[in-house]
């Protein structure tokens, strides 16, 4: 090979060594850009999976929230209707307890009466035999009259005395069938309300995860609310704990102050005053 054509050759050499080295070149920033292209789309796919599932749990604690307060109204629609009969027959219980007392008033008051109407008689008696054995008459007349109509008036009083006995009897016995439904009313309040308290604990449970699994994806601002409400959720699941343990026992002792006081015919409205 020639000189001049072994230079031509060396130049066609060097410029395909040019081309190869700049189509490597090419080709590692094309794999460069794609790379790039590729991690973006990574984190945008997990940004938008970060976001889907921020947004899951954020209905998630709208629907557990949504969830407390129907909740809420149903309890208080669920419970008034009882809690309104136990209202009712504790002041059916005072009204039976009062009038009994107002009966016993009277029937003392005339049994006072009868004995001093009866101190009377014995005395109209001495008069009147008294007047007979002095032979007046007349005097013994009007004094037999008088004797007659306090008689009258004694038979009366004790039948009034009788009647007034039955009456108070009678609003005693009203008063304790009150007492006894009342027991009967508390013991349905509070099976009642322990159920729905169960109910409550677990839609509290679900609220309280819901708070915490949204807590980490929260930005400072909004987390700072969620722990808040997490910090009642928390509160609130540990008084409903609390009250569906002593309900039972709560329930119980409340029934037995009520019947003893009223049984005795003692106002009750420092007990008849949950939820």
């Amino acid at each position: 090979m020639s000189s001049q054509e072994r230079a031509k050759y060396e130049g066609e050499r060097a410029k395909h060594d040019v081309s190869l080295a700049k189509a490597a070149a090419d080709q590692a920033e094309r794999d460069a850009w794609i790379a790039s292209a590729a991690a973006a789309q990574s984190a945008a796919a997990q940004r938008i999976e970060a976001h889907r599932n921020a947004s899951a749990l954020a209905v998630r604690v709208v629907q557990a929230a949504k969830a407390l307060a129907a909740h809420k109204a149903k309890r208080t629609e669920q419970l008034a209707e009882l809690e309104g009969e136990v209202a009712k027959c504790r002041a059916a219980q005072r009204q039976h307890g009062d009038r009994a007392l107002q009966l016993e008033a009277e029937k003392d008051l005339l049994t006072r009466q009868i004995g001093a109407a009866e101190d009377d008689r014995v005395r109209l008696e001495l008069e009147k035999k008294l007047a007979a054995s002095s032979q007046k008459f007349a005097d013994a007349a009007r004094l037999s009259a008088e004797l007659k109509a306090l008689m009258t008036k004694i038979d009366t009083s004790r039948a009034s005395v009788g009647t007034l006995a039955a009456q108070v009897e009678g609003e005693r016995a009203t008063q304790l069938a009150e007492v006894r439904r009342e027991a009967d009313l508390a013991a349905e309040l509070n099976s009642e309300t322990k159920e729905l308290d169960e109910a409550k604990s677990v839609l509290l449970r679900e609220h309280q995860g819901a708070l915490e699994a949204l807590l980490p994806q929260a930005e400072s601002a909004q987390a700072e609310l969620l722990r808040h409400e997490l910090d009642a959720c928390n509160a609130q699941l540990t008084s409903t704990s609390t009250s569906t343990s002593t309900s039972t026992s709560t329930s119980t002792g409340t029934g037995t102050s009520t019947g003893t006081s009223t049984s005795t015919g003692t106002d009750t409205s420092a007990t008849g005053g949950r939820c």
